[in-house]
């Protein structure tokens, strides 16, 4: 019984659990020629961002200013996300454009009230005399999403109660105890 009862509790009580951080890759992302989105697929974020200084540079536009659905806050020279703690602090441009570079990392505030962020690698620019839009600049990057609908970056994983472990050692225990007599 007691056997059949701790494998109930361990099989009911998960080990861990997560935030809903979700990340991939940004390559190659053309400058203001389209909208970029990603997220879940249902809550996606969208922006546009164009070439500011021809090379290492470029401007992250505001959702009043262009057709992108989120405000934009740069946070300069972050080494990890999860460094970046609570996104609902950061104090959001909310018309017009911000200007971000290599190295810098872009949240967002979504309109639909998700939060995301750019990690910037490289942004690249050309000039092609021959084309009929000569000046070409593409970004490259990382970008991250929160799908559970929170601000925080920081909690990428979730520890479990103390209070669920003690449970878990004494429903042990006492099964030894009971084997033993």
């Amino acid at each position: 019984m007691i056997k059949r009862l701790m494998l109930l509790v361990l099989l009911l009580v998960p080990t861990s659990s997560y935030a809903g951080l979700l990340s991939g890759d940004i390559t190659a992302v053309p400058e203001s020629k389209g909208i970029f989105s990603w997220g879940d697929g249902v809550n996606n974020l969208h922006q546009q961002w164009s070439i500011a200084y021809f090379n290492y540079s470029g401007w992250f536009y505001s959702s009043e200013y262009s057709e992108s659905n989120a405000d934009v806050f740069v946070y300069n020279g972050l080494a990890d996300i999860n460094l970046a703690g609570d996104a609902s602090l950061f104090d959001y441009q909310t018309t017009g454009a911000v200007h971000a570079a290599e190295g810098d990392t872009v949240f967002f505030r979504g309109t639909n009230g998700f939060y995301g962020a750019w990690k910037i690698d490289a942004i690249d620019g050309f000039y092609d005399p021959t084309a009929i839009f000569p000046h070409r600049s593409f970004l490259s990057g990382t970008w991250y999403f929160l799908e559970d609908g929170k601000s925080d970056f920081s909690v990428s994983k979730v520890s479990e109660p103390p209070i669920l472990y003690l449970s878990v050692l004494f429903l042990f225990l006492f099964y030894m105890r009971r084997k033993q007599a």
